[in-house]
Formats: structure tokens, C-alpha cells, sequence
């Protein structure tokens, strides 16, 4: 998966509007798992990115339909969606760790 870093945090934005390189003046519960997420996130696009560099890239899954919605009754959709991206992210920085390390003698 080619990520573009910067990108990706240049357009990380969450949803109460504000950036990855801005912080709230009071962090909330949920500006703080936000960030959380969203840190996460741009690890494993960096571990993704440093596994095709050393082992070459890997086809990618495509993911299951309907991934990120939320149900009902949902209290934070957006942060479910949040996490819903960031596990997703976290098995891939997992595969493209496990590729590397198949790769070392």
C-alpha cells in the first residue's frame, strides 16, 4: 500500500475539525482517542511503507462491504468509523511486519 505520509496527515482530520498537528486548548475523552487513532494510524501506513521499501509490496485486501458504518444505536459513529479504519490499518502494519521478518535469515 503506497502511502504517502504527509498526505495522509495533511488530511487527517477529525471529526470536532481539527488536525493532527493541532491540538484542542482542552483535550476531551474523545479528542484524545481520536488523536490515539489517528497516531495509530500514520504508524502502521509508516510500517506498511518501510515493508514495501525492504520486501516490496504485497497485493492488497480489499476490504469487507460495509465496513465503517455504524449500526444503530451507536453513541460515536465517527469514532467507531475512526477505529473501524484503524484496526484495518493495524492488520496491515501486522502483515507487513510478519512479510519482513520472513524475509531476515
Amino acid at each position: 500500500m503506497a502511502y504517502d505520509q504527509q498526505n495522509y496527515a495533511e488530511k487527517s482530520v477529525y471529526s470536532s475539525g481539527f488536525s493532527v498537528d493541532t491540538a484542542p486548548a482542552e483535550e476531551t475523552a474523545i479528542s484524545a482517542v481520536n488523536l490515539a487513532l489517528d497516531r495509530s494510524n500514520l504508524l502502521s501506513v509508516r510500517v506498511q511503507q518501510l515493508a514495501d521499501k525492504l520486501v516490496g509490496t504485497a497485493p492488497q485486501a480489499v476490504n469487507a462491504a460495509g465496513e465503517g458504518r455504524s449500526g444503530p444505536g451507536a453513541v460515536f459513529p465517527a469514532l467507531r468509523a475512526t477505529a473501524n479504519q484503524t484496526r484495518s490499518l493495524v492488520e496491515e502494519a501486522l502483515s507487513a511486519l510478519d512479510r519482513i521478518e520472513r524475509s531476515l535469515p
